[in-house]
């Protein structure tokens, strides 16, 4: 059965960009925190709920070209959306994406 979600995006300044994608109806989100400026390594942190689990914390770094968040953050967007389907994936469930291009036009302004 079809479950809608809702993305938030929060801008902290510009080197640092938060997704949040929640899923009322399933008791699913993901808080995903991107932080990084020019040379340095952009550090990534996700936040990962469900019921029945403890939320977990990842995080991982990668080097600035892969996801620069100042200069192209709908690369920030492409990693989010993916570690939601991968945690959809692992719960069970199988996740479609409508709406894309609107995300990435608001991501990118």
């Amino acid at each position: 059965m079809p479950a809608r979600s809702e993305t938030v995006l929060t801008e902290a300044g510009p080197n640092a960009l938060v997704l949040s994608t929640t899923i009322r109806d399933r008791g699913i989100w993901l808080d995903s925190t991107y932080l990084g400026h020019g040379g340095a390594e952009t550090q990534l942190a996700h936040l990962l709920v469900a019921p029945g689990r403890i939320g977990e914390t990842e995080s991982r770094s990668v080097c600035h070209d892969e996801i620069p968040v100042i200069h192209v953050r709908r690369l920030c967007l492409y990693d989010h959306l993916q570690r939601l389907q991968d945690f959809l994936d692992d719960l069970g469930h199988v996740a479609q994406v409508d709406g894309l291009d609107r995300a990435i036009d608001a991501v990118e302004q």
